[in-house]
């Protein structure tokens, strides 16, 4: 619900605007069954395979709009074989699903600011995805690993922001003059394939790091107005470096990059941020005295943002606060423990249901 109240600046009154309020009632159930089966093959291969059928009802009690409703079939299937020297190779492909949510559903218009509206799709569509991957797995002494991912992912119905220019768009008795309208469309086909490093390195008994990083190629074909083809190499890197001073004292510092990208109307901004945390453990290590900092040297983070269609172009610089300083302290009381049965049963050995 979001209520509206305009005002009248001779009587400093303000007064309700139906027009520009919104109370969006939606309904959604899902209806799922599934079967997997796993078996060990010949020596050091292990296979996996499911399916699942999911049944969506989508529903809007006042009838305002009509969302529709859907089925959809998701198989699943790994094969992974053991190797000398704690390795692991893997290929796993998997057919999902991505649901829209409400708010990018309900078609209410937000003109907070007047000339950057945006808009729900009650028309849009789930994404429907193809995952196929083959990874390698190498576990070394003292807990360093490394993870090596192939990666191939198609998208039909592929989500994209989409914007329109109006000369003057109406809302209710409102006109907002040379106005963007922003809302969320099935834009056609998009497909990503690349690469992904990710590993833990402890170098020593104190000091450890542990980083992620990919570089892909992503494609899009546009059915949108104005659309066609969107081809960028995009790539992402973190790294996280924890140092134990002493059984009590350590220190964290992490950092994350991602770089600009190209979608179907414009380009994205890149994307950087680093944070640093200390943290002292007391009293027998029953509690403990944090502080974490996010961006510290910098109040703003400026991105901008370029979009171009048949009829405007637009480029806007907005600055987000992601500077932040926290000091907690927490002190743990004795030690509570809450299992279920299903717990207790798996701890003792009984099968647990890993599909999601």
């Amino acid at each position: 619900n979001a209520d509206y109240y305009g005002l009248i600046p001779a009587t400093d009154y303000y007064y309700f605007d139906s027009a520009q309020a919104n109370a969006f009632n939606y309904n959604r159930s899902i209806y799922a069954a599934y079967a997997s089966i796993a078996f060990p093959l010949f020596k050091n291969y292990n296979l996996k395979f499911g399916v699942r059928d999911e049944y969506t009802k989508n529903s809007v009690p006042d009838d305002t709009i009509t969302i529709a409703s859907y089925n959809f079939i998701t198989p699943s299937g790994v094969i992974s074989r053991t190797l000398k020297n704690n390795r692991t190779i893997k290929i796993a492909y998997t057919r999902r699903i991505q649901r829209p949510g409400f708010s990018q559903f309900n078609p209410f218009v937000n003109a907070a600011d007047p000339v950057n509206l945006s808009q729900g799709n009650p028309f849009l569509q789930p994404q429907k995805m193809h995952s196929l991957e083959l990874s390698y797995y190498k576990f070394y002494d003292k807990g360093s690993n490394i993870l090596v991912t192939l990666f191939y992912r198609y998208s039909a119905l592929d989500w994209q922001g989409y914007s329109t220019y109006y000369n003057a768009f109406s809302v209710g008795d409102s006109v907002y003059r040379n106005a963007t309208v922003s809302r969320t469309a099935n834009a056609g086909t998009q497909q990503t394939g690349g690469l992904n490093l990710s590993g833990t390195w402890e170098a020593t008994d104190k000091l450890e790091f542990r980083s992620n990083g990919s570089v892909f190629d992503k494609y899009i074909e546009s059915t949108l107005p104005g659309g066609g083809i969107v081809n960028s190499v995009n790539y992402r890197v973190n790294l996280n470096v924890t140092y134990q001073f002493t059984k009590t004292l350590g220190a964290e510092v992490y950092g994350g990059y991602n770089s600009g990208t190209l979608e179907a109307q414009g380009k994205f901004p890149s994307f950087a941020n680093y944070s640093i945390a200390l943290r002292k453990q007391l009293l027998d290590k029953k509690a403990s005295l944090a502080f974490t900092t996010t961006d510290p040297f910098n109040k703003y983070t400026s991105q901008t943002t370029y979009l171009a269609a048949e009829n405007f172009s637009s480029s806007s610089v907005r600055k987000y606060p992601y500077q932040f300083f926290t000091l907690s302290f927490s002190y743990r009381f004795g030690k509570m423990e809450f299992k279920d049965k299903k717990q207790d049963d798996n701890e003792q050995g009984q099968p647990q249901d890993g599909h999601s």
